[in-house]
């Protein structure tokens, strides 16, 4: 089922037969320290989960997957929903950005959200700046709450509104 599409990508819902690729994508990018990983069955599990919504990202052009986006508490009564993970792959193509706008579209359009809200490492300033480009606001930070492989990490805790969300629109 398609939830969005643009001219470069498009979310689908993700199907117990994507949870391969996804799990080789995520294994390869979680060297980067950037990126959670998950194993098949903890995927599987998830994407039973209500609440929850799993989305692959294809490109328009070949129809191939090129990542997948991870969702929870769509049905929250609060109207909040987590931005949990996003893997893109190949990276550098424009693909994540084209998926965060298809993704913030269909939560505030479709989803009718009030929130959408994620966590990041202190340390990726590249996603930082993508997600602050696209109309996320820092909104706090979470000191040292992460073990990495040195040292304790910090997160920051970043939203977009949907009225944010639709005054970009109409700027």
């Amino acid at each position: 089922m398609i939830l969005a599409s643009s001219d470069a990508v498009k979310l689908r819902r993700m199907t117990e037969a994507d949870l391969d690729y996804v799990v080789s994508i995520e294994h390869a990018a979680a060297r980067n320290r950037f990126v959670g990983e998950w194993t098949r069955a903890q995927h599987k599990q998830a994407l039973e989960e209500p609440g929850r919504l799993h989305a692959i990202v294809e490109s328009v052009e070949t129809g191939q997957p090129v990542g997948f986006i991870l969702l929870a508490g769509i049905d929250s009564a609060d109207r909040s929903i987590e931005f949990l993970r996003i893997v893109v792959d190949p990276p550098g193509q424009g693909y994540g950005r084209q998926a965060i706008r298809l993704l913030k579209r269909y939560v505030f359009d479709d989803l009718e959200a009030h929130r959408l809200w994620l966590d990041v490492k202190d340390l990726n300033a590249r996603a930082r700046a993508v997600y602050r480009s696209e109309g996320f606001v820092e909104e706090g930070t979470l000191r040292e709450c992460v073990k990495g492989p040195d040292s304790y990490e910090s997160v920051l805790i970043m939203a977009i509104l949907d009225r944010e969300h639709e005054s970009a629109i109409i700027d």
